[in-house]
């Protein structure tokens, strides 16, 4: 649940337990620990957004993909707010997609067509620099910020149970006369 105070009134008012959400506060400090990036998260939504806005730009990574001979055909991935680990989700599938964004440019720089060569100057200009690909890069090998996703998935999972058994147990809120 939410942990606004509209939801932990309304939580109050008919009495049942309110066990605050975990999984919602940990979205919210990643989601900030991330915003702290700045510069560096907004070129890598830009990134994501010239496949995810156009079906022909979709098409054209995919087709990349195939003729680098990609064991599995990645997605482009989209962050949305509310799924609390998407975020890094998206930026793990955009690394995994580094040498098929490469090759698309060099693909459509040497097309004839002059949308392809639009497409690849664009693509040239917001694709992430040597510097910015290994920052990513060691955002996603360290070891301490899986250990951390994985204890704090498990950690959810127990939570989750918790709240699934006691859900329905009503709470009575009111002050006791001896206090």
């Amino acid at each position: 649940m939410d942990n606004g105070t509209n939801v932990v009134k309304a939580i109050q008012l008919i009495k049942t337990l309110h066990v605050l959400c975990t999984a919602h506060t940990l979205h919210l400090s990643v989601t900030k620990g991330l915003n702290a990036t700045g510069a560096f998260k907004k070129y890598i939504t830009n990134l994501i957004l010239f496949f995810n806005d156009s079906p022909k730009n979709t098409e054209n990574l995919r087709d990349a993909q195939c003729k680098l001979n990609y064991q599995k055909v990645y997605e482009v991935l989209l962050n949305v707010q509310t799924h609390w680990n998407l975020m890094y989700i998206a930026w793990k599938c955009l690394l995994e997609l580094k040498n098929a964004i490469l090759y698309l440019i060099t693909i459509l720089k040497i097309s004839s067509e002059k949308d392809d060569k639009d497409d690849a100057s664009y693509l040239e200009q917001i694709n992430l620099t040597e510097l910015e690909w290994s920052l990513l890069i060691n955002m996603h090998s360290d070891d301490e910020i899986i250990d951390l996703a994985t204890r704090a998935n498990q950690a959810l999972n127990i939570l989750h149970d918790y709240v699934q058994k006691y859900k329905n147990i009503p709470v009575n809120f009111q002050q006791n006369s001896d206090s």
